[in-house]
């Protein structure tokens, strides 16, 4: 009697093993594109509406904004705008954080983004990194017999946050592997091979 039992609640784990992340991307996918698409649908004449026209204002805006970037004096009212809200205290943080990860991920080449990258803390211990800046040059920048240094980033595990380390381009050994399938290695901390 006990085996059958074990055998049905390792049936159930596996199947909410299987289940649970699924639905929890689903309904994240959904809410997010509902919200979106309720708020921007505000946009849009009544008469006009079906779902997913909101999102569809969402796009035709954004690419409006890429385009008028082309034009000098929009892109220099951006860049006033940008300004003031890196002057106000709490706003700064934020929003200076933003523009950082989105020019990261809007100006590298795929080559840059693929740097994965194996790095020794000690003769038994190693991190996976991910190099964010191969030509690192600010005032904290230390130059004396090591040299110049690279950006990496190490995150930790189950996505609570991450270190940004400097180092010396030899204290790091390229690897192999996809940026994809390394994050998922690093994220769920080994418990599913990458």
């Amino acid at each position: 009697m006990i085996k059958p039992m074990k055998n049905a609640v390792a049936i159930f784990w596996k199947g909410l093993a299987t289940l649970l992340p699924l639905t929890v991307t689903i309904w994240v996918l959904y809410a997010a594109f509902s919200t979106l698409d309720r708020l921007l649908s505000q946009m849009v004449p009544a008469h006009l509406y079906f779902p997913g026209s909101g999102l569809l204002v969402g796009i035709v805006i954004t690419v409006g904004f890429g385009a008028l970037m082309h034009f000098f004096l929009f892109e220099r009212l951006i860049d006033y705008g940008s300004s003031v809200l890196n002057r106000i205290p709490v706003v700064k943080s934020f929003y200076s954080a933003m523009q950082d990860f989105m020019a990261y991920f809007g100006r590298r080449s795929a080559s840059e983004l693929s740097r994965v990258v194996l790095v020794t803390l000690s003769d038994d211990c190693q991190l996976i990194g991910f190099v964010t800046n191969p030509n690192f040059d600010t005032p904290l920048q230390e130059r004396g017999p090591i040299g110049q240094r690279i950006a990496v980033y190490l995150p930790m595990s189950y996505q609570i946050g991450g270190f940004m380390v400097l180092l010396p381009a030899e204290r790091v050994v390229p690897l192999e592997i996809s940026v994809e399938d390394a994050m998922r290695l690093v994220l769920t901390a080994g418990v599913r091979s990458a």
